[in-house]
This record gives C-alpha cells, structure tokens and sequence, in this order.
C-alpha cells in the first residue's frame, strides 16, 4: 500500500528576491527558509520556448538554482521547456537535486 508522506513547505522564493529584514525574521521565526535563485531566463515574458531554454543553458553553472515561473506568467511553457531543458543539461554532465539536498550540503547558506 501507497503511505501518504505529508511534508511541510519550508522553502519561500520572494518575488522579483525582495526580502525585507522583517520578512526575514518572521519567515525564521516560522522555520521557512530563503531560496533566492542564480539563472532567470525571463520565462514570464513568454519569449519562447526556445529562447527560454538558450537563456538557461547560457547561464547555468554548477549548484545553479534556475527558477521558472508557473501559472500564467509563463506557466503554460515550463513544461515543455523543462522537457527540452532536462536532458540537455544531462548531456553537459548536470543532474539535479532537491532544496533540501542543497541546505544538507549548505550550498545555500
């Protein structure tokens, strides 16, 4: 039998990455933690599939956090833009973690 595994939602991106320090304390206060990103390819612009995907691969360096936006800015691509994305960062040796792997490794901190 499947177990249902509920996990609370610690992780917060802030929009346009505006914390203010009173967000900061509330948001550590409630044990939140901060995830800013380093690759934007504008996704919300909706320049394209393929413009998103060039923009990511010229940005992307190793521990990248990339952050594309769902819903209506930009959310009706993310799907066929991660699966064009995936392998090609898999063919350049990338492979991809979660949030929590990366606080683990402190490479967030």
């Amino acid at each position: 039998p499947l177990t249902e595994v509920k996990q609370r939602i610690r992780d917060v991106r802030p929009p346009n990455g505006l914390f203010t320090p009173k967000i900061l304390n509330q948001l550590r206060q409630n044990r939140y933690r901060p995830v800013m990103w380093t690759v934007v390819p504008e996704d919300w612009t909706r320049p394209g599939v393929y413009v998103v995907v060039q923009r990511v691969m010229r940005q992307v360096r190793n521990g990248a956090l990339i952050v594309l936006h769902d819903g209506v800015y930009g959310g009706e691509d993310v799907a066929e833009i991660v699966a064009l994305l995936a392998p090609q960062l898999r063919a350049k040796g990338y492979h991809f973690v979660t949030i929590d792997d990366l606080w683990r490794r402190r490479v967030c901190n």
